[in-house]
């Protein structure tokens, strides 16, 4: 009778013992930090910047000018944080030049949507031998840094714990800093754009006459790729 009155404690004495015996192999804090801390993304401001050189004689920017400046708008309005700066130069034999150049980069930047509200201008002293001291246009950007990849240190042929390697979800992270549109995203969010009036109206009106409030599509526009006639 004695032995059968002992027998629960000593089964739960061993059970004790059995979970003493796998506390050293439980996870903790550290295997709980998520892949973001493991492998951050750094976001760090970096300044891109864009040279004109404009000659004494000129009267008009390059076609390649032109292209240049096209393609730095364009990175400027999928990246740019701020305003972008025209540096002018002062003091230069071409001073005459680049201020008319200056001129028609203003106009070639409001049409390519960038206007006078993002646009800043200011002077730097050129030296009186730079016969083509050049317009120099600038703006900061976010770029994101991942952190290197390869770390093999852990034995994947042994692992009680479970957990992650040390490499695991590195190459997600840097596949997703070269895929951002624009890293500033990761900084905040970016700001909602203006609505589509003319298109609300449009909205609005036929709602109010009862009609269809969706876009029109015609046959070529639908989404079957194929038509499968049954004889």
């Amino acid at each position: 009778m004695r032995s059968l009155i002992k027998l629960p404690a000593l089964i739960a004495a061993s059970f004790a013992l059995l979970l003493g015996a796998c506390g050293n192999i439980q996870n903790g804090p550290l295997e709980a930090v998520s892949v973001k801390q493991t492998h951050p993304i750094t976001v760090d401001s970096q300044a891109a910047s864009l040279m004109l050189r404009v000659a004494p004689d000129s009267v008009a920017l390059s076609d390649d000018d032109i292209g240049r400046l096209k393609a730095f708008a364009l990175r400027y309005r999928e990246r740019g944080n701020g305003a972008m700066v025209m540096s002018i130069p002062s003091g230069a034999p071409n001073r005459h030049a680049a201020s008319r150049a200056a001129a028609e980069v203003e106009t070639l930047l409001d049409s390519l949507a960038v206007g006078s509200n993002r646009l800043r201008l200011s002077h730097y002293r050129a030296s009186g031998a730079a016969s083509d001291a050049p317009l120099i246009l600038s703006f900061t950007q976010y770029v994101a840094i991942p952190t290197p990849c390869g770390n093999w240190s852990a034995d994947a042929a042994y692992g009680p714990n479970n957990t992650r390697s040390p490499n695991f979800g590195c190459a997600a992270q840097n596949n997703l800093a070269v895929m951002l549109a624009d890293p500033g995203d990761l900084v905040a969010p970016r700001g909602m754009t203006p609505a589509d009036a003319q298109r609300r109206d449009v909205v609005l009106e036929r709602y109010r006459l009862g009609e269809t409030t969706q876009t029109e599509r015609s046959e070529e526009e639908t989404g079957a790729s194929s038509e499968i006639k049954e004889n």
